[in-house]
């Protein structure tokens, strides 16, 4: 099965990772959706060896620890991995729509099996300071929707 058009909804560290592996692997078009304005989380966790060798494979560990002097595998806040994932994603060609949330969605062109061939996607404006929705759209069409939003999107009712 190959896509033409991916959407990632959440550009934290593992959304930034599916953008970067689709794009390098067999997606040209994909486009990161995430809410927040920045990346501000101060937390710092504790990497397991896979995510490290990970990091290694799609070329984020020198920028991430070896250029600012650390040890690969050092103890860094999800900010800065976010900040090098991003850099990574954005110089294969990931676009990122910042400070949106999904709306909406419909499937288009059913199929027998019941699947769909396409979907669009409705993205309402948000409004990070004060934490609302504002009034600004934006609508993406999509080939595969790659749910990477956190565990904060489990009660929302277009995820489900």
């Amino acid at each position: 099965m190959s896509f033409k058009t991916v959407v990632v909804l959440g550009g934290g560290p593992i959304g930034l990772i599916c953008a970067i592996e689709a794009r390098q692997n067999f997606v040209k078009d994909v486009t990161i959706v995430e809410k927040r304005s920045a990346y501000t989380r101060p937390n710092v966790p504790q990497l397991p060896p896979e995510i490290v060798s990970h990091f290694k494979k799609i070329e984020v560990a020198k920028p991430l620890w070896q250029d600012r002097g650390r040890n690969v595998g050092d103890s860094v806040a999800f900010s800065r991995i976010e900040e090098e994932l991003w850099k990574k994603a954005s110089t294969l060609g990931v676009k990122m729509l910042r400070g949106y949330i999904l709306e909406g969605l419909m499937g288009r062109e059913k199929k027998k099996n019941g699947r769909y061939k396409s979907m669009g996607l409705t993205f309402r404006e948000w409004d990070d300071k004060n934490k609302r929705t504002a009034s600004g759209f934006e609508s993406i069409s999509a080939d595969l929707l790659i749910l990477a939003s956190g565990g904060g999107a489990s009660g929302d009712p277009v995820i489900v």
